[in-house]
């Protein structure tokens, strides 16, 4: 939260992986977050790898956290618990890999940039100019879709994540590349919710599809 990384990299195996976390810190910096939190959320077969609960708010958007999940390992050291992987690969016991994946985020995939339009907030890669475009185009939307539909309990602010591939889409989706094409941009959101108990909507942009 306050882009202290000696701090958060204090609490990482000093291995690769603390170089790919460092990464994944970089990438956020943009970012605006109003809260950050990481919380075991259970075992698993494999020994010191858990299921962790990462929840996350973006200022003055999101009305809940949004949660994901990781599946992040731990190793011992002068009797400290430090992260040593994301899990990625693990195996089990029996020697088979374990299969449990982490959910992927932008900030996964390389540097997040913002563009901040006057009704909507757009997060993606390639930098800003890539995105100003998105920003345009979804204020227009918003615009019109208040006429309609109102905005009682909304923020009134699009939230758009525009990868720069159609596999990262996919990977972002957890869905086969050969689901998405023809498709231009999916929504995700939480069913059964208000809209002061659900975090906003993200619009995910298919970067080949959307141009045609």
């Amino acid at each position: 939260m306050h882009h202290d990384k000696a701090a958060y990299l204090a609490t990482d195996a000093a291995t690769s992986w603390q170089d790919v976390d460092g990464a994944r810190f970089d990438n956020l910096a943009s970012v605006p977050l109003a809260s950050w939190t990481l919380t075991v959320d259970g075992s698993t077969d494999t020994p010191h790898l858990y299921k962790v609960k990462q929840a996350y708010q973006l200022v003055g958007i999101d009305p809940v956290p949004v949660s994901t999940t990781e599946y992040l390992a731990f190793v011992q050291k002068d009797g400290q618990w430090l992260v040593s992987s994301d899990g990625a690969g693990a195996v089990g016991a029996d020697g088979r890999p374990t299969g449990l994946q982490s959910d992927v985020q932008l900030w996964d995939l390389g540097p997040v940039a913002v563009v901040r339009g006057s009704r909507s907030l757009v997060l993606g890669l390639g930098g800003a100019d890539r995105l100003k475009p998105f920003a345009t185009l979804a204020d227009l939307a918003v615009t019109k879709d208040t006429k309609i539909w109102g905005a009682t309990g909304w923020s009134g602010t699009a939230v758009i994540e525009v990868p720069s591939t159609g596999p990262q889409l996919a990977a972002l989706l957890r869905t086969d590349p050969a689901q998405l094409q023809g498709i231009a941009a999916m929504t995700t959101g939480e069913l059964g919710k208000t809209t002061a108990s659900a975090p906003a909507d993200r619009v995910l942009v298919n970067p080949t599809s959307g141009r045609r």
